[in-house]
């Protein structure tokens, strides 16, 4: 029997044929699709980071007024046992003095600005600066 008549090798045939072509669709499909995760990450990576910051800025003014109200209690032996005892801070303050609310400004400070360096540095990389720009 000749191959045009022979209904089994069309079948074979056809089947190889689909098989051929969802293969190459799911390539097509997968490769796109990680193409769309990349530009997301980064647009997640931006918005994590700037929640964080605004977080950290947040945190940062709460500690500056703490700063501030240890300034105007200085009489006190301790401003900030006395915001624990009547429920205006939290228990993890216990044994904190003033002093160590000014070192706890400069970590966030320092978190802030490693933040926002990160932040620049994953802008800058996904939307270089054209060398036109520091040419004289």
């Amino acid at each position: 029997m000749s191959l045009c008549y022979d209904f089994s090798k069309w079948i074979i045939i056809s089947l190889a044929l689909v098989a051929i072509s969802l293969t190459v669709g799911l390539m097509m499909l997968v490769t796109y699709g990680q193409q769309l995760n990349n530009t997301n990450s980064t647009d997640i990576i931006k918005s994590k980071i700037s929640l964080e910051i605004e977080q950290d800025q947040r945190r940062l003014e709460s500690l500056q007024e703490l700063r501030n109200y240890c300034f105007q209690h200085a009489d006190r032996p301790n401003p900030i046992l006395d915001l624990v005892d009547k429920g205006f801070l939290d228990e993890s303050f216990v044994g904190e003095a003033c002093k160590s609310v000014k070192v706890m400004i400069d970590k966030v400070q320092i978190d802030i600005q490693l933040l926002f360096f990160y932040f620049l540095t994953t802008n800058y990389l996904q939307n270089p600066i054209q060398d036109s720009y520091f040419t004289v």
